[in-house]
């Protein structure tokens, strides 16, 4: 998926943005990051997954809030590894 990384106001948190309009199925994502060891928590609009290194909240319209992240090099590795387990409406 190609996607920009926007640097947040807060100093260790981005953004990432799909370039292509897309729809994430929050409620069939939830399971696989659970399986990846992500700890999940969900509403109707976005969900947050946690793991010991960082947290990323993930909304419906494929945006991706980020942090605590190094650079830009880090938010697309996180990314990347969100992206892959998200499954589209």
């Amino acid at each position: 998926m190609n996607f920009k990384i926007i640097r947040m106001c807060k100093q260790d948190a981005m953004s990432a943005v799909p370039m292509d309009s897309i729809k994430i199925d929050l409620a069939r994502t939830t399971p696989k990051l659970r399986e990846k060891g992500f700890q999940v928590d969900t509403s109707d609009v976005m969900l947050t997954a946690c793991n010991r290194d960082y947290e990323v909240t993930i909304f419906r319209n494929g945006r991706l809030m980020m942090g605590p992240v190094k650079g830009k090099e880090q938010a697309g590795q996180i990314a990347e590894i969100i992206y892959s387990l998200c499954i589209e409406e």
